[in-house]
């Protein structure tokens, strides 16, 4: 009895029956904003600028070539997730050199001295 019966027609996309096949798939909350975001407001407050000698400006300037939003009121925190970032880019394994690992160090010990002693303690370069 199936030699008999004609071949399947194809569904055309104009069919109505497809087309409500094809809304019952949208869900209803494809378009509904997200629950619980926040968008990130536009400028964030900045801390007073750290009083800096040369030499920490020349290790600021340094970090702040391989971090873009790193800025001049660093608190310890941020510092050390700044030498992580550069770690993760210049360690000799990652693809850095040496030379250039080591310099991250020497920088990053260098604004631990910048930093107030009661700011969550120096920020150590392992």
């Amino acid at each position: 009895s199936s030699e008999n019966s004609p071949p399947p027609t194809p569904m055309k996309e104009s069919d109505p029956a497809h087309m409500a096949f094809l809304i019952g798939q949208i869900g209803r909350w494809e378009f509904q904003p997200r629950k619980a975001f926040y968008p990130r407001p536009a400028n964030r407050p900045q801390r007073k600028a750290h009083q800096m000698s040369a030499v920490q400006r020349l290790s600021f300037e340094f970090i702040k070539t391989w971090v873009a939003d790193f800025s001049e009121g660093f608190t310890a925190l941020e510092l050390k997730k700044a030498f992580r970032h550069c770690a993760f880019i210049l360690h000799p394994d990652q693809g850095g050199t040496a030379e250039q690992f080591l310099d991250l160090r020497t920088h990053v010990e260098i604004l631990n001295g910048v930093l107030p002693e009661a700011s969550n303690g120096p920020v150590e370069a392992k």
